[in-house]
């Protein structure tokens, strides 16, 4: 293997890492997880995650430059709100010896590293295991609220944010509509019609949203929020800063949406309440089930845009995930 810089595949580097004695700090195990655009290797105390050298029209990891370079932009993006869990970047590199993780060589791969937070301590578990308080969702919402009192504002004139809400919504639409995938076009059609006329029938409630975009996390969900001394988000998105330029009440619905496929929808009341209370943000309360509804098809395309993976470990399971999605979608919006 060290003599074949050139050509070590990610199924040998996934191989390779999924070994507990290849790291360099004692570990009992590892834990594989692979997200949409990365592989995550979790051991005893630290978290390893490796970009995918995949190419999206929004994103292109294709070269190991491109991938440093998207390591060390999503490690200064989450300073924010998780500045005391991410260490840096680190090389797995050939040696003399051999692949090594964290030693000087030819660096053939590059890794966010990051403190392994408590996995009892993360709102998935939390929810799975109905032990979620009040006092740590309050927490939270102003942990938030805080965060985007101080985000950057983005200037956007009421136009452009309508038709960039229409343009995000048709797209996933359509880029749904993949044979590969095999929705019904019925469904999907029934899902735009709906948003599409939600739209148009709340036409000067969005509009008024446009005064409130600003910089938000981009990929707030339960997985990303962990519970220590207080509420610690990780993850925020690094790779498209337009996808970051949100209004927040969109952001909140998204959690919502996330909280809801782990079985609970109380959370949305208290984080929109004090959300509401702390910002001064009289929104429109139908909002929220439109937002919602738009990102869980986002959510959809992307557990369907598994299919195309190298590595797809259950085709079955991201198909279904995916139309627990767009029903969600259909679901919200006919609310």
């Amino acid at each position: 293997m060290s003599n074949r810089s050139h050509d070590i595949s990610t199924s040998e580097i996934v191989e390779f890492l999924s070994d507990s004695s290849h790291f360099p700090e004692y570990t009992n195990k590892v834990v594989l997880k692979e997200t949409h655009m990365s592989y995550v290797f979790i051991t005893d105390n630290f978290v390893y995650k490796m970009k995918k050298p995949v190419s999206y029209p929004f994103l292109n990891l294709s070269t190991l430059d491109k991938r440093q370079k998207n390591c060390l932009e999503e490690t200064a993006s989450n300073k924010a709100l998780a500045p005391d869990i991410y260490i840096g970047i680190v090389p797995l590199s050939i040696t003399d010896t051999g692949l090594k993780l964290e030693a000087q060589g030819t660096a053939i791969e590059w890794f966010v590293k990051m403190i392994r937070l408590p996995d009892q301590k993360m709102l998935d578990y939390r929810l799975r295991e109905g032990t979620i308080n009040i006092e740590e969702i309050t927490s939270l919402g102003k942990k938030l609220s805080a965060f985007y009192k101080q985000s950057r504002k983005i200037e956007i004139h009421e136009q452009a944010y309508l038709h960039r809400l229409e343009t995000f919504l048709s797209d996933n639409i359509e880029s749904l509509r993949n044979p590969l995938f095999e929705i019904t076009g019925e469904m999907l059609d029934n899902i735009k019609t709906l948003q599409l006329d939600f739209m148009q029938r709340n036409e000067q409630h969005l509009r008024s949203r446009s005064s409130r975009i600003i910089e938000v996390h981009g990929d707030l969900k339960p997985e990303h929020i962990s519970f220590l001394k207080e509420p610690v988000i990780i993850d925020a998105l690094e790779f498209n800063p337009d996808f970051k330029i949100q209004d927040p009440v969109e952001e909140l619905a998204y959690l919502s949406l996330e909280c809801d496929m782990l079985g609970n929808n109380q959370i949305e009341k208290k984080l929109f309440e004090i959300y509401e209370n702390e910002l001064q943000d009289h929104y429109y309360k139908g909002l929220v089930p439109f937002y919602k509804s738009i990102r869980a098809t986002l959510r959809a395309l992307l557990s369907f845009r598994h299919l195309f993976d190298d590595h797809r470990n259950d085709p079955l399971k991201w198909k279904h995930k995916g139309l627990n999605y767009l029903m969600r979608a259909q679901k919200y919006i006919s609310e």
